[in-house]
């Protein structure tokens, strides 16, 4: 193949590795491999997520009090 090759790699438990693998071309032939632990990918993605749980429930939570505190009159039939 031609390009680089992107790949995940799990060597033991609890231990995730994406890794980036290109091919040198010239004079020297050969392959460069650079990898990275996932774990703080992993650790940030949570805390996204987290926030923006926390985000839609207090938007949530906003939108239920301007609909019961509102001063405008509703339309009852």
């Amino acid at each position: 193949t031609f390009g680089e090759d992107r790949i995940t790699w799990q060597p033991e438990k609890g231990v995730r590795i994406a890794a980036v693998i290109d091919k040198l071309s010239g004079d020297k032939k050969g392959f460069v491999l650079v990898g990275r632990n996932l774990r703080e990918i992993e650790s940030r993605e949570n805390y996204s997520e987290l926030v923006c749980g926390f985000g839609w429930i207090a938007c949530l939570f906003v939108a239920f009090v301007t609909t019961i505190f509102s001063p405008f009159p509703q339309n009852k039939k």
